[in-house]
């Protein structure tokens, strides 16, 4: 097992792939900017499918990250903005 994070997202490697990881204390101040449009929106789930449970995200609000997952060959980021917890794909974070 390898403990690994990628953009603030936390991973653990088993046998080659990618699960979630339950933040750690110190991971609770990570936080990214939102990148690649105006009007995004936070899923409920990892999942380009998924319910929305907020949207109207805009180029460089600030999202604290809560861990991450992969899903269909796609990285996503749990994250926390406004008081909303959701789901939006890594691609669309930077760091701050």
């Amino acid at each position: 097992m390898t403990r690994c994070h990628m953009l603030g997202c936390a991973w653990l490697v088993i046998g080659g792939a990618l699960v979630p990881q339950a933040s750690a204390a110190g991971d609770s101040d990570d936080y990214r900017e939102v990148q690649g449009g105006n009007n995004l929106g936070l899923r409920l789930r990892p999942d380009n499918e998924a319910d929305f449970v907020t949207s109207g995200l805009r180029n460089g609000d600030r999202v604290r990250v809560l861990g991450g997952e992969k899903h269909q060959g796609h990285r996503w980021c749990r994250v926390e903005f406004e008081g909303y917890i959701g789901w939006i794909g890594q691609a669309r974070l930077r760091p701050p």
